[in-house]
């Protein structure tokens, strides 16, 4: 809805690889990232993202912000979206407080790599 998406003529399910169960809400921003792409037909850069989503779009931090992006880090990624991050050495930021921004500079900063 935040992202101008319509879904209620979709049929939508996520499948969590090897049915385990998800009590992490930091993995709203990726869900939202990955429905955007499929609806759109966009591809997105393989890009970490974290965060919960709330019912009015905004991005609200992960727990463990630093340790998720010094994992990100190690594993060799370049970019990292979320919110509740300034700035980190050794990767590119892009924060913003509402998920519809966040897909704006993802769709921006990335294909400029």
């Amino acid at each position: 809805k935040h992202v101008g998406l319509k879904f209620s003529d979709q049929v939508v399910s996520v499948n969590v690889s090897g049915g385990i169960r998800v009590h992490e809400q930091g993995i709203d921003v990726r869900l939202g990232l990955a429905l955007y792409s499929a609806r759109t037909n966009i591809p997105l850069p393989a890009i970490v993202s974290a965060g919960e989503i709330t019912l009015s779009g905004e991005i609200r931090a992960a727990l463990h912000i630093g340790k998720r992006i010094k994992s990100a880090i190690d594993l060799g990624f370049e970019f990292f979206a979320g919110s509740g991050v300034e700035d980190a050495q050794g990767i590119k930021v892009l924060a913003a407080d509402q998920l519809k921004e966040t897909i704006a500079q993802i769709v921006t900063q990335c294909s400029k790599s």
